[in-house]
């Protein structure tokens, strides 16, 4: 199967892939990650240390949005049985009508310090706790779309054909062993 028959990839994107040396659907299927993020325990704010890491809590009161020479700056703080802890996304000014006072958040991110206290700097949302899979970055092509393109092709095949998933994509890919 040839990358341009995948839907939702233009020209722009083609060349990104092909730079990357993605040249077909098997060379997506085999572009394995670097890394994986554990994103499977969570860690009380009291236990909280410098580094990457999952916190749940419960947000205290509505967030500040802030601006400031042409940046944005949205803070809130997140608690849990143990403490508070300050949360800052920058640039992400959505982030103050997504994030409600009592809202309960599950979030992953950086906890750095910051004039002497720990603060957690854009952490994103998450739903579930995952090891998720750190591919090599390429300019102009972020990961969550790979990892997206990879699944499209599943999806377009098993619509187009009444033939089971696998023996489509093993006629395709000229896999016996699957």
């Amino acid at each position: 199967m040839e990358l341009s028959s995948i839907r939702g990839l233009g020209n722009t994107r083609l060349t990104s892939l092909r730079a990357m040396g993605i040249d077909s659907l098997r060379d997506l299927l085999f572009y394995l990650p670097v890394d994986y993020e554990n994103m499977t325990v969570v860690t009380a704010i009291a236990d909280a240390v410098i580094g990457n890491q999952v916190i749940t809590g419960t947000v205290t009161a509505k967030p500040v949005l802030n601006r400031f020479n042409g940046m944005v700056r949205v803070t809130a703080s997140v608690k849990d049985a143990t403490g508070i802890l300050p949360v800052i996304w920058y640039n992400q000014p959505w982030m103050a009508q997504q994030v409600a006072a009592g809202k309960s958040l599950l979030l992953y991110g950086r906890v750095a310090e910051k004039q002497g206290r720990l603060v957690m700097q854009n952490p994103e949302c998450i739903s579930e706790l995952s090891i998720r899979p750190r591919l090599r970055r390429s300019r102009g092509f972020r990961e969550k779309l790979c990892g997206d393109l990879s699944k499209r092709p599943w999806k377009q095949q098993t619509t187009r054909s009444r033939k089971p998933c696998r023996n489509v994509f093993a006629q395709s890919m000229r896999f016996c062993h699957l």
